[in-house]
């Protein structure tokens, strides 16, 4: 009887370690967003849109196709996607901010590199939002660039 005793405190205190923990999965659960989300504004979107004529469109071309003859890649469509899908907005601005410009990296403010992400975000089709893009780093670690919304 003492054995059944002990094993059934056991066993209520593995349940209860059990479902202490489900809450935090659950939580780690919905700290997973999506760009669909609409993670950048449409005035971010415009300067972004003139700051990537200035500074990108020479490589990356106007209409973000970018160039194959001199290896450089596509910021929209499926290259694009194929390339950052599953990664953070987090990941894109890091890689933006420490390797762009190529002849100059990380020349250009925090402020800058998110408008032109934000532009990149908006002609690969993904909706705008109310906040701006870059105003919470944290959120943006858990913001994924999805090739299509979840559902």
């Amino acid at each position: 009887m003492a054995k059944l005793g002990l094993a059934g405190v056991m066993l209520a205190g593995l349940a209860g370690i059990i479902l202490g923990l489900a809450p935090a999965a659950g939580a780690q659960a919905r700290e997973r967003y999506s760009v669909w989300d609409g993670v950048y504004t449409e005035e971010q979107l415009a300067r972004g849109k003139e700051q990537y004529e200035y500074t990108c469109a020479n490589c990356h071309i106007h209409d973000l196709t970018g160039d194959s003859i001199k290896d450089t890649p596509a910021l929209a469509g499926g290259d694009f996607l194929d390339q950052w899908s599953g990664k953070t907005v987090a990941d894109l601005l890091e890689y933006m901010s420490t390797k762009m410009p190529p002849d100059s990296p990380g020349s250009l403010d925090a402020k800058t590199y998110a408008e032109i992400a934000a532009y990149v975000l908006k002609v690969n089709a993904f909706p705008s939002g109310k906040t701006p893009l870059g105003s919470d780093p944290a959120r943006l670690a858990k913001t994924f660039l999805d090739r299509e919304p979840k559902k």
